[in-house]
């Protein structure tokens, strides 16, 4: 009886950290394709232009995030998908990106 008392509550705590990481929210770091990698460049310190242009992009594309003292944060579930946040990135750094959705740029720094 203890055994799967234990083995239950084991896969209890799996579910409920699984699900708490699929929910939680990370900050956006930049994320680059280098070969056939994508890396993110969590170095520098996201400046406050491109986090202002980065809540563009993300209300144009209704992606749910949060900002913490000017930093965006995303769910951690759609951050682990590194060409998507590779194409946000980029857009977030596109002027004429922008410019053919008619938003203001805000100049990288």
């Amino acid at each position: 009886m203890k055994k799967y008392t234990l083995l239950t509550l084991l896969l209890v705590v799996t579910c409920i950290s699984v699900l708490y990481w699929q929910y939680d929210y990370t900050p956006f770091y930049p994320v680059k394709h280098i070969g056939q990698k994508y890396v993110v460049d969590n170095i520098e310190k996201q400046s406050h232009q491109f986090n202002e242009n980065l809540v563009k992009v993300l209300d144009y594309y209704d992606v749910d995030y949060k900002l913490c003292n000017g930093v965006v944060h995303i769910k951690n579930q759609l951050y682990a998908n590194k060409a998507l946040m590779y194409n946000y990135t980029r857009k977030a750094k596109d002027e004429m990106w922008f410019s053919d959705h008619h938003f203001a740029y805000y100049k990288q720094k």
